[in-house]
């Protein structure tokens, strides 16, 4: 029988997995350094494309090289998050605009939303006004779309389990090249977009703190590209995820919908964006976000995470080096 910690084997592989709140929340809050190891030592897929991703670094100097840089990169919008709140509401009236366009009849707010999504991450990367091109979309619907498709096909797990298909014309491993090259060129030209845009406007981003970081030797330039890819995938995806998933929980609860419009109207008005302050004088609206972010479980066992030390959970004793998945 199952309870809420138990061990499984996959492909020789002993695996711990987790299962309720308390020995979650103690393995990722309390105890978080014993379990902030990452098991992808043995991945081929990993070393071969994402081994700079600070996602996928182990708890080793770098990981914690790249944490510092990209955090000091984001507080670039100032303390607080209000610079992020302004940039957000101005993309926002677009896509609100382009949504008014559709008068009324049923669309796809697939592309709009990514859109969306895009143009606020290429403006907390380059800068805020910096120019957004149609490249730029095109680009994000590849790397999304292509990268979700890819690794959640079965070649990708044959790709992992017996990296010499490669030689053999593994579909996955010529795609993900092809991408990879895609996201260098487009990466590159970001950074010549970036360099001719600051020299306008002198506003710091997280480009200037990892370009820095290059000069100064403490990143190389496929750090850089490890961590501009978790900021714009982790960004977008989870962002484009949870929108779509509340979009849909409103089509389907369309009373849920009526009260919480009542409640905007009530605290925010008609014509008005939310700001953060708004935040505490909407329970209904906290509620009903925390309760789809709870029913969707975007990354359903998380990041494979790995012991540090030899540590203890849920009454079980588990040696340094063991495999820990969370059963979110």
């Amino acid at each position: 029988e199952y309870g809420d910690a138990f061990k499984i084997s996959i492909l020789g592989a002993e695996i711990v997995v987790l299962s309720d709140y308390d020995s979650i929340y103690e393995a990722l809050v309390v105890r978080s350094n014993d379990f902030a190891g990452r098991a992808f030592e043995k991945s081929y897929v990993v070393h071969k494309w994402f081994s700079h991703n600070v996602s996928a670094q182990d708890f080793i100097p770098r990981f914690q090289t790249y944490k510092k840089l990209g955090l000091r990169g984001l507080k670039q919008h100032g303390d607080g998050i209000g610079r992020i709140v302004n940039l957000s509401n101005e993309n926002i009236s677009q896509t609100v605009k382009e949504f008014k366009e559709e008068n009324g009849q049923p669309f796809q707010p697939h592309d709009k939303l990514q859109n969306l999504l895009c143009r606020i991450i290429i403006c907390m990367l380059l800068g805020e006004n910096t120019q957004y091109k149609e490249n730029d979309a095109e680009f994000a619907r590849r790397w999304l779309n292509d990268m979700e498709a890819m690794l959640t096909g079965p070649f990708f797990y044959l790709l992992e389990m017996f990296p010499w298909t490669r030689y053999f014309g593994n579909p996955i491993y010529l795609q993900m090249t092809e991408l990879m090259e895609c996201r260098d060129k487009h990466f590159k030209e970001w950074i010549e977009r970036f360099k001719s845009y600051k020299q306008e406007s002198g506003e710091r981003t997280l480009f200037d703190e990892l370009l820095a970081a290059k000069e100064e030797g403490t990143i190389t330039e496929d750090g850089i590209y490890g961590i501009v890819m978790d900021t714009f995938s982790a960004g977008i995806f989870t962002t484009f995820t949870t929108t779509s998933g509340f979009l849909l929980a409103m089509m389907t609860y369309p009373d849920i919908q009526n009260n919480l419009h009542k409640e905007i109207d009530h605290v925010i008005g008609k014509e008005q964006f939310p700001e953060l302050s708004d935040r505490e004088k909407m329970p209904y609206m906290e509620a009903t976000i925390l309760e789809t972010l709870r029913y969707m479980s975007m990354v359903p066992t998380n990041v494979p995470h790995k012991t540090t030390c030899d540590t203890n959970i849920a009454g079980c004793d588990l040696p340094k080096g063991t495999q820990v998945w969370m059963n979110l």
